[in-house]
Parts: C-alpha cells; sequence; structure tokens
C-alpha cells in the first residue's frame, strides 16, 4: 500500500472515531496531547500519525489499534450490489440508494457538518435459549435504549433518525422487496423501505425489521429484505424482533382484553393494528402467538377478512406513517446549503431526484424561507 493511501485511509479512521463520540477536534486533540493543527493534519492524510500516537488514540476513541492500520473494510454498496446484480429491477433501486448517501455524505463535506455515530451495545444471540426469547428481551431493550416504555410506538422513524442517526429513506422499490439495509463507519445506519403497495402498517413493520438489521447484522455491511429470502436466518431474526419490539406481550394482552369484552371481532383486530401501528395479517398472527385466539379463528380472519371493505363499513382510516422520502437531516443540510449558495438551484434536482422544474419549484420554497426568517 502506498504511503499516500496509508496516511488517507488512517487519517479517515481517525476522523470516524472521533466523530462517534461526538468529541470536538481541539477536545480530541487536548486528550491526545497533541495541538490542534496536528491533529487536523492527520484527518486530513496530510501526515502520518506515529505508532505512538497511534495508540493512544486506540485508548480514548475505545478502539483496536488495528480499526486505524488494517486494510479498509468493503464499502457497504460494494456489497450490496454484488448481492443485486442479477435482478435488474433492484440493482437499479440499489444504484439510487447509493447516489442518495453519496450525496449526503457530500452535504456533509460541504458544510463541515459532523455526522456523529452513535456507539451501540452489539446485540448476540446463541443457543443458551430460544429465539423468541432473545427477540423479546432484545426488544425490550431496544425500547430502553430509545426511550419508548411498553406502548404503542407512534413516531418511530422520527425516534430512530433523532437518537441513533439512522437515515431513513422512502422510495418504490421491486414488489418482492420490502426495505434495504447498509451499514458503513463514515455514514451509519442507511435504510430504505419500500412504499409502492404498501399501507402504513406493512411501512411500519419494514421499517423495525430494518432496524433489526442495524441492530444484530451491521457487520454484513448490507441486506436486502424480500420475499425471496424470507426463510434466512437474519430475515427470520428480524422479524421476530420487529414483532415483539412493536407489539410488546403484556402491552397486547392488556389491550386485547380492554377491547374484547368476547368473542374476538374483525373490528377488533383492525382496531388493534391501527393502534400498534401494523398491518392487520401482522396483528392476527401476533393474537395467535400469544394464544388470544385459536387457529381456527385466525384462519377465518386470514382467509375471509377484506381490510379495504372493513375499512369502508367500520370507518376506521389506518393512521399514516411519515414516508417523507428523504431523512429529515438530509433536508435540513439541503436547505442549509442552498441559502449559504454551496451548491446552485440545478444540482437540487440530483439531490432531491427530481427533474429541473421540479428543483427550481423547491428552490422557490428555499428562498421564500430565506425571506422569511431574514424578515
Amino acid at each position: 500500500m502506498q504511503e499516500e493511501t496509508i496516511r488517507e485511509q488512517i487519517g479517515q479512521r481517525l476522523l470516524e472515531a472521533r466523530n462517534a463520540l461526538g468529541l470536538s477536534q481541539e477536545k480530541a486533540a487536548a486528550l491526545l496531547d497533541v495541538h490542534r493543527n496536528v491533529l487536523h493534519e492527520w484527518e486530513a492524510g496530510k501526515k502520518l500519525a506515529t505508532i505512538k500516537d497511534l495508540r493512544k488514540a486506540a485508548e480514548i476513541y475505545d478502539r483496536d489499534i488495528a480499526f486505524f492500520t488494517s486494510k479498509k473494510e468493503e464499502d457497504a454498496f460494494t456489497v450490496l450490489l454484488r448481492t443485486v446484480r442479477q435482478d435488474k429491477a433492484v440493482y437499479e433501486r440499489a444504484i439510487n440508494f447509493e447516489k442518495f448517501c453519496s450525496n449526503f455524505k457530500r452535504l456533509c463535506q460541504v458544510l463541515e457538518y459532523q455526522n456523529n455515530v452513535p456507539v451501540v451495545p452489539d446485540y448476540t444471540i446463541d443457543q443458551s435459549r430460544p429465539l423468541t426469547e432473545w427477540m423479546a428481551h432484545y426488544a425490550e431493550q431496544a425500547r430502553d435504549l430509545l426511550g419508548l416504555g411498553r406502548g404503542p410506538i407512534t413516531n418511530l422513524r422520527e425516534v430512530l433518525e433523532t437518537k441513533l442517526h439512522l437515515k431513513i429513506y422512502f422510495e418504490t422499490l421491486p414488489d418482492a422487496v420490502s426495505g434495504i439495509f447498509t451499514y458503513s463507519q463514515s455514514i451509519g445506519g442507511s435504510i430504505m423501505i419500500n412504499t409502492q403497495n404498501r399501507t402504513p402498517g406493512h411501512q411500519h413493520f419494514s421499517l423495525a425489521h430494518e432496524f433489526a438489521h442495524f441492530l444484530f447484522h451491521r457487520s454484513l455491511c448490507a441486506l436486502v429484505s424480500s420475499k425471496n429470502n424470507s426463510s434466512a436466518k437474519e430475515e427470520t431474526e428480524a422479524d421476530l424482533f420487529a414483532e415483539h419490539f412493536l407489539m410488546p406481550t403484556q402491552a397486547i394482552r392488556d389491550s386485547f382484553y380492554d377491547r374484547a369484552k368476547g368473542d374476538i371481532s374483525e373490528e377488533d383486530v383492525l382496531y388493534l393494528a391501527d393502534l400498534y401501528r401494523v398491518s392487520f395479517k401482522a396483528m392476527t398472527y401476533r393474537l395467535k402467538t400469544l394464544k388470544l385466539i385459536n387457529q381456527a379463528t385466525a384462519d377465518m380472519l386470514f382467509e375471509d377478512t377484506k381490510v379495504s371493505m372493513l375499512r369502508e363499513i367500520s370507518g376506521f382510516q389506518e393512521p399514516p406513517i411519515n414516508n417523507e422520502k428523504f431523512p429529515k437531516v438530509y433536508v435540513h443540510l439541503l436547505v442549509k446549503a442552498y441559502r449559504q449558495k454551496r451548491i446552485t438551484a440545478s444540482a437540487l434536482s440530483d439531490y432531491l431526484d427530481v427533474d429541473l422544474w421540479s428543483a427550481r419549484q423547491e428552490a422557490k420554497k428555499f428562498e421564500s424561507l430565506v425571506e422569511h426568517a431574514s424578515g
């Protein structure tokens, strides 16, 4: 490996480790006992830190020294594109996903924005207890980590973006695909959820499913959740986690007995599904696994219920989900870059994935925001 490449790699790793702890360059330099300019040159790849300096950095940043010196990890999108290369439709959407993530990195660089990737505990699974018990346990831990309590979750996207800095995109994907997950040390976790032919309840469950990939499968770098691989170990784990995370056992039992005074009706199941922001099918399956309904009742609900017709008769409107195309931080940085004239109006078409005319309309909105702020 050439010296320049080594300097750049180590510099990037030093920057990522500092950002992960949310340290300013000045604070980190003080802890490393070097001048801030020295740390700046290391991170920029202009000068090479000594082994002694790297050992100290490893101690302060709570990393193994190999994190700084080992060969660069395989890019998440290299893994993703290799995984889906045989499926043209998925491959094209994966390319678009890569573009969005690259655009985010570019905005961070243009604005010198520190994308702090939080340190999340590793969630390990072994054979000491059944998988269902592990997932129930970790679902509770995840709720505690996010401060979500034990009731229905109504703002999962906002919580994941704010507290774990996940970058969550909603986009049309091939029908067989429910979501895509990638992880890199520079961006953290990125998720794309399919909006095509998916109800808000389906999308909400898919988001919890991809969140499980972030917790359990980050080391794989990239995963595609689809009907074609639904029986894979990672997908089974993610489904079980999402089930327990969105529909905790005791909460579902309490809601069930509060709602169903006698025999449960289709309307009762629909009410519970909307309360917990999941699909009718997911709630029916959960009630069956908790033995709150028997197999015969579940079969009847699965086979006989036409949810759209039931909604029309009952008047229940499915609660919406925040499925804006881009993460909030992406839009925030984009507006900021435009306000500061760091990007042109025409460049918005690429960042927003729209045609030039639509980008100009968005530019006018940004300009009105600037005028309103100054007025």
